[in-house]
């Protein structure tokens, strides 16, 4: 019996390691209503399941019915079933260390959240595996930090994204400036895909600099996560 189709749509977000905020904005929605036909509570529209398959690569058939292979390509079908393992380099494994150790020192900060426990809990777990995949994985967490006064502020950020698919650290952030506004920024980051792909840009002992300071400096605590891990 196939899945209902918000349960189909969900599947094949999380294979493309997408929150639903990501996919939202790359299909025109909002994240609510992507939210919405995920848990069934409307019907998508045709064009958008069209739009979500080609977004996610999927096959828009099994989108719309649930029958035949998730992917056109039935080899690439074999391909991500088979995938059980992440390729990783001695630097992506120093990354992932980072980012446990990071989860760990977020674990013990005293305004974490029960919520942020659980989703950090998670996004552990699935990193200690590595370079197993843990199948419904999907947790991201990190740090924001502000500055600044009324006439000119700047916001950094560090996250940390881990999914059956991609293991990623992303940083960023903005500057105000009250005489000529808002203008944010994306610095180089890490990507290690469960597909082989990888980028890697990041100078990891910055990062690391980067995550005491702002955590010695009140940083704020973010963890969100969709994960729906079938524990061993």
């Amino acid at each position: 019996m196939s899945k209902p189709l918000g349960q189909r749509i969900k599947q094949v977000r999380k294979k493309a390691g997408l929150t639903q905020a990501k996919l939202a904005e790359m299909v025109g929605i909002t994240d609510r209503t992507l939210n919405q036909y995920e848990n069934g509570n409307r019907p998508p529209y045709a064009e958008l399941l069209a739009n979500i398959a080609m977004v996610t690569m999927c096959n828009p058939g099994w989108l719309l019915t649930g029958h035949s292979g998730l992917f056109e390509d039935e080899e690439l079908n074999e391909i991500m079933n088979a995938m059980e393992e992440f390729e990783l380099t001695d630097a992506d494994v120093q990354a992932i260390e980072i980012a446990k150790d990071t989860a760990r020192r977020f674990l013990k900060h005293p305004q974490i959240t029960p919520q942020q426990v659980i989703a950090i809990g998670n996004a552990l777990y699935a990193l200690e595996r590595l370079p197993l995949v843990t199948r419904g994985s999907s947790s991201e967490f990190g740090i924001v930090y502000r500055a600044g006064t009324e006439e000119f502020s700047e916001m950094r950020y560090i996250d940390f994204r881990i999914s059956e698919s991609v293991f990623e650290i992303s940083k960023g952030g903005s500057v105000y400036e009250k005489a000529v506004g808002s203008d944010s920024f994306s610095e180089p980051g890490w990507v290690v895909e469960a597909g082989g792909y990888r980028n890697a840009e990041c100078e990891l002992d910055d990062l690391q600099v980067f995550i005491d300071v702002y955590i010695n400096q009140g940083g704020i605590i973010s963890a969100s996560d969709e994960s729906e891990i079938e524990y061993e």
